[in-house]
């Protein structure tokens, strides 16, 4: 009896772990003296619906810029769907890009971009 119970606490507890939400994050990312906007786009690349929840873009020192997230957690991500977070950006810092996936990050993809003053990109970041 105390097997079975052991058991079934064992998998309950795999079950909560195999739920857990992934971080899908990228940085630190610099431009040069000629950045001035960075963007994070996100894309959900499987079949069913994906959260992304505090998603943000911060600099170096951690500081979040003013910035426009089209990312909300509700709802979901569908499949097949993307959204993006912006901001403007100053040019003596490096800048990453971090959101909360769930249920997990298999098939979310992303990428952190930084643009010049005339939107051409200057380097960019896969996020893992």
């Amino acid at each position: 009896m105390r097997v079975t119970i052991a058991s079934m606490l064992f998998l309950a507890g795999l079950s909560q772990f195999a739920q857990a939400d992934d971080i899908l994050a990228a940085g630190l990312l610099y431009g040069g003296p000629d950045q001035a906007a960075a963007a994070c786009a996100f894309y959900n690349a499987g079949t069913t619906a994906v959260t992304v929840k505090k998603s943000k873009i911060v600099d170096q020192t951690g500081a979040k810029p003013s910035q426009n997230n089209s990312c909300n957690d509700d709802p979901p991500l569908a499949a097949g769907r993307g959204c993006t977070i912006t901001a403007q950006i100053g040019t003596g810092s490096g800048y990453s890009c971090r959101a909360v996936v769930s249920p997990n990050k298999k098939n979310a993809r992303g990428v952190l971009t930084i643009f010049n003053g005339s939107t051409d990109p200057l380097v960019s970041m896969e996020l893992r």
